[in-house]
C-alpha cells in the first residue's frame, strides 16, 4: 500500500505543476499582448485648429512660437504684428492661440500644418523656403485657435523649398 500512495501523491504532484506551468504560459501570453508596454507609443488624435491671422510684417526678431492664453497675452502680441484694428474675440476658458513665426528676412512662409494630441500637444509648422531671395525685410506669421489643454506644447518644423516668391 505505501508504493500506491507514494504513486498517488507523484501523479498529483505532476499534474498540479502541469496546471501551474499552464496558468503562468496563458498569463504572460495575455499580459504581453493586450496591454501597452513602456515602449508604446500612445494614440495620437488630431486637433482641430482655425487661422485668425497671417502676414509678413511682425516686429519679432528670431524664429519663435509662443502660446497665448489671456485676451492681454493676445493684445500685446497683437501689436507686434502692426495688425489693424483689434484682435479677434477668443474664449479662453475654452480655446487659446497659437502663433508661429518665421524670423525676420528668411523670406520663408510659415504656416500651422496639423496638430496632435498624444501625451503632449505637437504642432507641425511648414517652413516654406523660396529658391531664391524673395521679400527681404519679412517677418511672416502665423495664428490659429485651438481647444485649451493642459499638455505640454511641442513643435515639429518641415523645412520645403519652393519654386516660387510667396
Amino acid at each position: 500500500m505505501p508504493d500506491m500512495r507514494n504513486k498517488s501523491v507523484l501523479i498529483w504532484s505532476a499534474v498540479a505543476a502541469l496546471v501551474l506551468a499552464a496558468l503562468i504560459l496563458s498569463y504572460s501570453k495575455i499580459g504581453t499582448g493586450n496591454r501597452q508596454g513602456a515602449g508604446a507609443l500612445p494614440t495620437a488624435s488630431a486637433v482641430p485648429f482655425t487661422p485668425i491671422a497671417h502676414g509678413e510684417r511682425a516686429n519679432v526678431d528670431k524664429r519663435v512660437n509662443y502660446r497665448i492664453t489671456s485676451a492681454e497675452q493676445l493684445g500685446e502680441l497683437w501689436k507686434t504684428l502692426h495688425a489693424t484694428g483689434t484682435p479677434p474675440a477668443i474664449d479662453f476658458k475654452t480655446h487659446e492661440v497659437l502663433a508661429v513665426f518665421a524670423g525676420p528676412d528668411s523670406g520663408a512662409e510659415i504656416t500651422v500644418s496639423s496638430i496632435e494630441d498624444t501625451n503632449q500637444r505637437t504642432v507641425s509648422i511648414t517652413l516654406a523656403n523660396p529658391a531664391g531671395s524673395c521679400h527681404a525685410g519679412t517677418s511672416r506669421y502665423e495664428m490659429v485657435t485651438v481647444p485649451t489643454t493642459t499638455l505640454p506644447l511641442t513643435h515639429k518644423d518641415a523645412v520645403v523649398t519652393t519654386d516660387n516668391c510667396p
